[in-house]
Formats: C-alpha cells, sequence, structure tokens
C-alpha cells in the first residue's frame, strides 16, 4: 500500500513539472480582461454588492485588436438612492506578455 502510494506521488510530481513541456508565449485572454474589467467597475459603484453584469458571455462584449483588448458592457446596480440602474461602461487593456497594461476605464462615458 506504500508503495503504491509513493508511485501515485512520483508520477504527480513528475506531471507537475514545467521541464518538460515546452514554454509557450504568455498571453492574457479575453475573459481573463472581462472578469478584470468587472471587478474594476465594481469597485467603483455606490453599492458594489448590488452589481450584476450580463450572463450571456465575455465574447459577445471582448474585441482584440492586435495586443489591445476592448470590453463594451453595462452594470446593473442600486443608485444612492436604492433604485436600481442600468450603467454602460468601457475598458481597454493591452497585453504585454501577459500581464495587463494601459488600462483604461470609463464608467457612463467618464474617464476613471
Amino acid at each position: 500500500m506504500r508503495a503504491v502510494l509513493l508511485l501515485i506521488a512520483s508520477v504527480t510530481l513528475l506531471a507537475c513539472s514545467d521541464s518538460s513541456s515546452p514554454t509557450r508565449p504568455k498571453t492574457l485572454s479575453g475573459n481573463q480582461v472581462y472578469v478584470g474589467c468587472q471587478i474594476m467597475v465594481q469597485n467603483r459603484l455606490r453599492s458594489p454588492s448590488s452589481a450584476t453584469f450580463p450572463k450571456f458571455g465575455f465574447k459577445d462584449h471582448v474585441t482584440k485588436n492586435g495586443k489591445t483588448y476592448r470590453v463594451d458592457s453595462h452594470v446593473e446596480s442600486d443608485n444612492s438612492f436604492g433604485a436600481n440602474i442600468r450603467t454602460p461602461w468601457s475598458c481597454e487593456v493591452t497585453d504585454r506578455g501577459g500581464k495587463a497594461t494601459d488600462v483604461k476605464l470609463w464608467v457612463d462615458g467618464v474617464s476613471q
């Protein structure tokens, strides 16, 4: 039994090592950009816990031009009076080797 556990642990360690796998260039995915932008928008809301974003996926909102991603979407959240309102937002992110740089955010047309 002990030998079987050692074998399983050894195989797991070998499978997880990166020495045999080829290195791939690191890039951001559209989903990573979309979620990162959502978090930035949510942090700027009057009532972040009330925020709801569209449920039909990031592919409908994210466009890529070279290394620059652009997200155009909206968020529904409560304002300071408690009324639920829909607010448009946009975000641009440049991918530099898997790191988000030159991040620009607009909420309701205003640069943040």
